[in-house]
């Protein structure tokens, strides 16, 4: 899911697995991860991830940087499980990775990382030629303002107001073990677009949605986020959401030849979806 020239948009409640890549040419890297929501051009702003559940969000400054994104009740892994060895991906798996002049970020409410795997909370820069590779950024839920992949200095500078501007609050992560509600990771001394401290920890179903759509059926609403604490997943604090059970639950279609190749039916997976 990639964000191209969008200003204004929503992704919204989408599952992703295996999101395949193995290098260019194919095959020289193996144990590379890519993310499963992704900025990748220039000029996108105020774009909102919402409730999906994948392996992590990356804003690259490959063809640009962003500005204003929020990710809320989103459960990022950091960890593709397919590829690379035989107990997944170990390079570029963190459930965050916000490049350099990728600024004023809020994330909130997200459950992130691997138990077992992602060690270290988070990796970031801390001067323009900063390289956080000596601290295993691989192994970090966020890595944050560097200029080049796994956490290191490339040929742009780093940026830490990357990480200054950074708004979280209440995200679970797998290292600590808890949901952070941290007056420290609220950027109130900005000069420019400074956050207020949040007057309290209870947070909405959703940030674009009034009420639970039709076609979520009998899935738990929300299904993600610190104030969920009978899942499944990370913590317990996610369930799997209507899009991960539709691709659980579907049948494979046997003309792809034994290639997994799921059988997808709208009426089956959103009985209330009306087009």
């Amino acid at each position: 899911m990639m964000f191209e020239g969008c200003i204004g948009c929503v992704g919204g409640h989408n599952f992703a697995m295996d999101d395949f890549y193995t290098g260019t040419p194919i095959g020289t890297a193996p144990d590379w991860q890519q993310a499963s929501s992704y900025h990748h051009s220039v000029g996108d702003a105020f774009i909102l991830w919402e409730g999906n559940q994948g392996i992590g969000m990356t804003s690259d400054a490959i063809h640009g940087t962003s500005n204003f994104f929020t990710a809320f009740r989103n459960c990022w892994s950091g960890r593709d499980p397919a590829g690379g060895s035989s107990a997944g991906k170990r390079q570029q798996t963190s459930a965050v990775i916000l490049y350099t002049y990728n600024r004023y970020y809020n994330l909130i409410g997200n459950v992130l990382g691997t138990p077992g795997y992602h060690s270290i909370y988070e990796t970031a820069a801390a001067s323009a030629a900063d390289s956080g590779e000596v601290r295993n950024a691989n192994a970090a839920v966020f890595v944050l303002g560097y200029s080049d992949d796994e956490g290191t200095h490339g040929k742009l500078p780093n940026d830490p107001l990357t990480v200054a501007g950074l708004m979280r609050w209440g995200n679970y992560d797998s290292v600590t073990g808890s949901a952070q509600w941290n007056v420290t990771e609220i950027p109130t001394g900005l000069t420019h677009y400074a956050n207020a401290i949040p007057g309290t920890q209870a947070l909405s179903a959703s940030f674009y949605l009034y009420t639970k759509p039709a076609w979520w059926g009998s899935s738990h609403w929300p299904s993600i986020g610190p104030d969920v604490t009978d899942g499944v997943g990370i913590g317990g604090h996610a369930h799997d959401i209507p899009a991960a059970q539709c691709y659980a639950n579907s049948p494979i279609d046997a003309a792809y030849g034994g290639r997994e190749i799921k059988m997808f039916n709208p009426t089956v997976c959103y009985p209330g979806f009306e087009r």
